[in-house]
């Protein structure tokens, strides 16, 4: 049998080789690299109605960006599908462009999902995230947080809803 005490060096000694990695300070969170605020208008096909159904989602807007001085603002689009309801959310997939107006800019391609849906006082509050797929910022996480205002909400009972409007913000690589 082992001496104790080199028995209980190499114990300590293993122990520390186990802990060194949970001592260690956490990665640094990717930084923002640009941060936009503007509006867009989406349109919903068929129009949203009280209970989810295919629904395919177009939306444009435009940003104005403080977050990096080579971009300083930008045209957006969206296009998706999922099932939707213009009373309970749902789920959207898809992919989008920002078209930037920086001299020497390149157009960012990116893919999104809807990660939250909530109506607080009948307006959607929608947080989409995603990834810059290509272009500029390639590689880069995105977020997007719409407030959507429905022109009419009584027409989800009726009609249905086939589009709204409202602010949109987005925060490339945070």
């Amino acid at each position: 049998m082992k001496h104790p005490r080199v028995l209980a060096s190499t114990l300590a000694g293993a122990l520390l080789g186990l802990a060194v990695p949970l001592l260690a300070p956490a990665a640094a969170q990717a930084a923002t690299l640009n941060a936009c605020t503007g509006t867009e208008i989406a349109t919903y096909s068929p129009a949203m109605q009280v209970t989810a159904g295919s629904t395919t989602v177009t939306a444009n807007g435009t940003l104005s960006c403080t977050g990096d001085s080579t971009h300083p603002s930008a045209s957006v689009s969206f296009h998706g599908s999922g099932s939707l309801s213009c009373l309970t959310g749902g789920t959207t997939a898809g992919t989008g462009e920002l078209h930037w107006t920086g001299t020497g800019t390149t157009t960012s391609h990116f893919t999104f999902s809807l990660a939250l849906g909530a109506r607080p006082t009948g307006e959607e509050v929608l947080v989409a995230t995603g990834a810059v797929t290509s272009g500029d910022y390639n590689g880069s996480p995105i977020t997007f947080t719409f407030t959507l205002l429905a022109g009419d909400p009584t027409a989800c009972l009726t009609t249905g809803i086939s589009s709204d409007a409202g602010p949109l913000t987005a925060v490339i690589g945070a």
